[in-house]
């Protein structure tokens, strides 16, 4: 987290800092094969919350910020402020509905954002209002600088002693609407959203391109069908394209329950809950039965 006496404070998400996180993924310099892939000419795009573009990670050494772009689809524009362009403009980009939204911050504008700094006469995130929460740092504050450390951080933090998967790639972020585990998350329109304007800027730019998004739900079949996943799978059909997702945060939530129910048969099944974390006072919910089509 960056604060406007331009200390830097170490992200802690979750008990782990970014550097434990990004210690266990230095593909680039663990590999001791002829094949040495840092991510040089590609798209590292992430989808989640908050984004720090203030952290020396995310910049070169030469200090030029490595954000091709960042959308923030929570902001409605101020002043010069734009929303992203669509197709034609930005071909392969049409937002649910038809309607740009969201503010667009590109690399200009995130390097005049950094340039601009000089507490505190210009305190951060003026150009660029995406900004973390102050500390401390949580899930909602910094997630998102987290995972894109994990991904593309190079390290530059702390003297390259820990770097992420592909420090040489440029970057991407869009911080979406959504909550996850209030809906289903697969058919989420802001996250369709997100994936197609990052393979689109990518498109444009000529680049590969590997989105992560570390946020989902315990809903839904898991087989693929939802229509959220046969729309990812669309966007996959162009070569030079990938997606990552997140494992989940479920092991030993007891989330899942699997049998068989003979036919005309019932069986009981126990439901449990525990009280939320504080402050928390109560979570939303939900329970879904899934069955074979043709065991109707």
């Amino acid at each position: 987290y960056h604060h406007d006496d331009g200390t830097l404070e170490k992200v802690t998400i979750g008990g782990d800092t970014i550097t434990d996180a990004t210690n266990t993924l230095i593909f680039n310099s663990s590999s001791t094969g002829i094949y040495q892939f840092n991510g040089n000419g590609v798209i590292v795009g992430v989808i989640d919350g908050v984004f720090d573009v203030y952290h020396p990670d995310f910049r070169t050494a030469a200090g030029i910020t490595r954000v091709l772009f960042l959308w923030d689809q929570n902001l409605i524009p101020q002043g010069t402020e734009v929303s992203p362009p669509i197709a034609p403009a930005l071909p392969g980009f049409t937002p649910n509905g038809g309607t740009t939204y969201g503010v667009e911050y590109s690399q200009a504008d995130i390097t005049t954002e950094l340039n601009n700094f000089n507490p505190p006469i210009t305190p951060a995130y003026q150009t660029v209002r995406h900004a973390p929460g102050p500390p401390p740092n949580n899930a909602n504050t910094g997630h998102g600088t987290f995972v894109t450390g994990c991904a593309a951080g190079n390290g530059l933090g702390q003297a390259s002693t820990f770097v992420g998967a592909a420090p040489g790639a440029n970057i991407i972020f869009v911080s979406n609407r959504g909550t996850p585990g209030i809906a289903l998350f697969a058919d989420n329109t802001f996250v369709w959203d997100a994936f197609s304007y990052i393979f689109a800027r990518a498109a444009v730019l000529g680049q590969p391109c590997v989105i992560n998004m570390s946020a989902s739900d315990n809903q839904g079949p898991h087989d693929g069908t939802t229509l959220g996943e046969q729309f990812l799978d669309g966007l996959l059909l162009t070569p030079g394209r990938a997606i990552t997702l997140s494992a989940g945060n479920s092991n030993g939530t007891a989330s899942h329950a699997t049998g068989n129910v003979a036919a005309g048969g019932t069986t009981n099944l126990i439901i449990n809950y525990a009280l939320p974390p504080a402050p928390q006072t109560h979570r939303s919910d939900d329970i879904e039965i899934w069955y074979d089509g043709h065991d109707r």
